[in-house]
C-alpha cells in the first residue's frame, strides 16, 4: 500500500501520515477484539526525499497580494510568512497579545494533534513587523468574534480555544495564484483554474515556500547569524550559542534588510482587488 501511495506522486511525509491514519483504526479495531492482530503494527515510516520546493519570483509575489483574497485570515497569514519567514504552525499560534509595535512575538507553534507547544527550535524569537503588515493584522484582530483579550488566537476558527485550519492558509494562497494567473473570465472555468493549480504544484510552489522566499531575498542583506536569528532555523549548536545574545542592533538590521525586501511588494489597502 505505501508502494501505491509513492507511485501515485505523494511525498513521503503525506505518505507516513495516511499509513498512521489507518494504523489507529487498526489498533483500535485489534484493541477490541474485532480483529486478532494489528496488521500495521511494526510498519516502518516511508523514506524517501520530498520534492524540492521552489518560490515565486518578485513579479508573482506582487501581483499575489494585488487580487482579492477570499479570506483575509489567508492574506494576512501569507504575509506574514512572506515578511517574517515565520512557519504555518507559528503563525496559527499567534495571540493577540503577541503583537508589538513594530515587532512579533513568536512564542509558540500550533499543530492539530499536539495544540499549542513551543516553537520548534523550542525558542522565543521577536521579528521585525512592517508597518502596513501590522496595518491588516490590527484590521483583523479588530474583527475578531471572540473579542480582543490578549490571549485569543489572531487566525480565530470557529472555537476560541483553537485557530483557523493549516488548510485555510494553503488553500487561500493556491486560490491567489490561480486568480493573479487568470483573466476574468479564465477564473470561472474549474478546468483553467486546475490546469495553473497544476502549474504551481509542479514548480513546488506551497505555504512554506515563503519561509525560502523570505530568506532568499535577506541573505545578501544581512549576515547569516542575523538571518537565523529572525527565522529560528539553525542548528541546536547556533541555538545554544546565540539564544541568549540577540542584541537589539541585530534587530534594526534585520527591520531595516526587510523592509527594502518586501516594502514594495505589499499594496496599499485602496490597491488589493484586481
Amino acid at each position: 500500500f505505501q508502494l501505491q501511495l509513492h507511485a501515485k506522486g505523494l511525498a513521503p511525509k503525506t505518505i507516513n501520515l495516511i499509513m498512521h491514519s489507518g494504523g489507529v483504526a487498526f489498533s483500535w479495531l485489534a484493541g477490541l477484539g474485532k480483529l486478532d492482530t494489528d496488521p500495521s503494527a511494526g510498519l516502518r515510516k516511508f523514506a524517501g526525499k520530498s520534492k524540492k520546493r521552489s518560490v515565486l519570483t518578485a513579479t508573482e509575489a506582487t501581483r499575489v497580494f494585488k487580487v482579492t483574497w477570499k479570506d483575509k485570515r489567508a492574506r494576512v497569514g501569507n504575509l506574514i510568512a512572506m515578511t517574517t519567514g515565520a512557519r504555518a504552525g507559528e503563525i496559527l499560534a499567534l495571540r493577540i497579545g503577541d503583537v508589538g509595535t513594530d515587532r512579533l512575538h513568536i512564542r509558540h507553534s500550533w499543530s492539530r494533534d499536539d495544540k499549542l507547544k513551543s516553537t520548534k527550535t523550542d525558542e522565543e524569537r521577536s521579528v521585525p513587523l512592517l508597518p502596513k503588515v501590522r496595518s491588516e493584522l490590527r484590521e483583523l484582530i479588530e474583527s475578531n468574534p471572540f473579542g480582543k483579550n490578549s490571549e485569543l488566537f489572531i487566525f480565530y476558527g470557529p472555537d476560541r480555544s483553537a485557530p483557523m485550519s493549516h488548510n485555510i492558509l494553503r488553500r487561500g494562497l493556491a486560490e491567489a495564484l490561480v486568480d493573479m494567473t487568470l483573466n476574468k473570465r479564465d477564473r470561472k472555468k474549474a478546468s483553467k483554474r486546475a490546469e495553473v493549480r497544476k502549474q504551481f504544484a509542479e514548480r513546488g510552489v506551497v505555504f512554506h515556500s515563503w519561509r525560502h522566499y523570505f530568506a532568499a531575498n535577506l541573505a545578501d542583506r544581512v549576515e547569516q547569524r542575523k538571518l537565523q536569528l529572525a527565522t529560528g532555523h539553525r542548528s541546536a549548536a547556533m541555538a545554544e550559542h546565540y539564544s541568549n545574545h540577540a542584541a537589539e542592533a541585530d534587530f534594526a538590521d534585520v527591520s531595516k534588510a526587510i523592509g527594502e525586501a518586501f516594502s514594495n511588494i505589499i499594496p496599499i489597502p485602496n490597491d488589493r482587488a484586481v
